[in-house]
């Protein structure tokens, strides 16, 4: 019964954001002359005040319980792309103790060339040898929320709070996820044994607190459709998210990746090279 109540509620909130997008009149229309600037997580690429190291200096000491992540929130993690695209975020602090266990994005170079090995230990790694472009850093996603709470959500907004569009940014599983959906974890069969589920993430874009849309990408579409399984960094539109200051995040599965307690697979993703569109005259 939750299994359906789940999937209920996911295309119940669907359906709200599509009406918010449809009906809010006060979204301009998206002109047409911009520049694009790139949020790629390198130190050359950093255009802030502190200091040429900044990226790296984001990246823990340790995949799991490091210090930056597992502080208690003292400071609570974040990071912010000072001069550049504006972009920033920093822990949703779920359970209250301001660890990333709570959810959030940090940044990272961890990967991992066998993926079978990959687990919760694991769970800063990408599945692939370099991040977007070949560059070594890239951030990983986690976190989810069984209520549909956005506050709960990993999250990126802008810190100056001008609603701009975000054209676009590239995604893959992470090493941990992937792990499960091709080898199975005991639980979970791996991908093609039972492969009657989808996984996907959803972004919800808003504006001054409202919605202004969602979108998705899946990373398994349903056996005897097209079978595919993102093994690789893949470009996500999000443009039609329409002028946002703020994107929540959440990985979304069905079938037997759904259990009595909610979601049964690791919610984080990796992301790289996430575009802005910065209007012109």
């Amino acid at each position: 019964m939750k299994n359906l109540k789940f999937l209920m509620a996911i295309f119940a909130i669907a359906f709200v954001f599509v009406a918010c997008s449809d009906d809010n009149k006060e979204n301009p229309i998206i002109p047409d002359n911009y520049v694009i600037k790139t949020l790629t997580f390198e130190n050359a690429d950093y255009k802030g005040s502190e200091g040429s190291n900044y990226w790296d200096g984001r990246i823990d000491n340790k995949e799991y319980s490091g210090d930056l992540l597992y502080n208690n929130g003292k400071p609570l993690y974040g990071w912010y792309d000072e001069g550049n695209t504006e972009l920033y975020s920093y822990l949703t602090d779920s359970f209250g103790d301001g660890n990333f266990w709570g959810g959030g994005v940090a940044v990272s170079n961890y990967k991992v060339s066998d993926i079978s090995t990959a687990g919760f230990m694991q769970q800063l790694s990408s599945p692939i040898a370099s991040g977007g472009y070949n560059s070594p850093n890239f951030a990983i996603f986690y976190g989810y929320s069984d209520t549909q709470t956005l506050s709960q959500m990993p999250f990126i907004a802008f810190k100056d709070q001008v609603a701009r569009v975000i054209d676009h940014m590239y995604i893959v599983p992470n090493a941990y996820l992937l792990n499960v959906l091709v080898n199975g974890d005991g639980w979970l069969l791996p991908y093609g044994a039972d492969g009657t589920f989808n996984v996907w993430i959803a972004a919800y874009g808003m504006r001054e607190n409202k919605f202004t849309g969602y979108a998705t990408i899946k990373f398994i579409l349903k056996k005897g459709s097209a079978e595919i399984l993102i093994p690789d960094w893949t470009e996500w539109d999000l443009s039609v998210l329409g002028k946002v200051d703020k994107v929540c995040f959440q990985v979304y599965g069905d079938g037997a990746t759904v259990s009595t307690w909610g979601l049964g697979i690791p919610a984080y993703f990796c992301a790289d090279d996430i575009a802005v569109r910065f209007e012109v005259e």
